[in-house]
């Protein structure tokens, strides 16, 4: 190998994990504002903490219950939000085709984080070789 062909490999490596990570923004992106363009809000509670009413729940991922708009009664562990209390009301989205798998706390970062998590990181891996931050391969020793 030529003196700076193990920092070229790097650095097309480094674009090219860039481009796939803001590819996966961008399609999560999409596919975040077709979700939300067809929810339906509601207001659940937490039903159920981890450690308190079922041992089989793992981590800060409460049970949270609602009502959906045809009447029906849904329980969903919702992940990411946190540890909070049994009865704490909860703003919520669903898809109304399946609103068990599909609803989630309607806040900014549950919804909008797997957007900007992988654009972030996309950037940042195309930016470093653009900024002339040395990229290299080694072999094995």
């Amino acid at each position: 190998m030529a003196d700076g062909e193990p920092r070229r490999i790097g650095a097309i490596l480094f674009v090219g994990i860039g481009v796939a990570a803001l590819a996966v923004g961008l399609w999560q992106g999409v596919q975040t504002e077709r979700f939300v363009g067809r929810a339906v809000a509601a207001t659940g509670h937490v039903v159920a903490v981890p450690g308190q009413e079922s041992p089989t729940m793992s981590g800060a991922h409460p049970m949270v219950e609602f009502t959906a708009a045809d009447g029906s009664i849904v329980r969903y562990r919702q992940d990411g939000m946190g540890a909070r209390t049994i009865g704490t009301p909860v703003d919520l989205l669903y898809d109304p085709a399946a609103p068990a798998d599909t609803a989630v706390v309607g806040g900014f970062w549950t919804l909008w984080f797997p957007v900007a998590g992988p654009i972030v990181l996309g950037l940042a891996f195309i930016l470093v070789p653009l900024l002339g931050i040395p990229i290299g391969l080694r072999g094995a020793r």
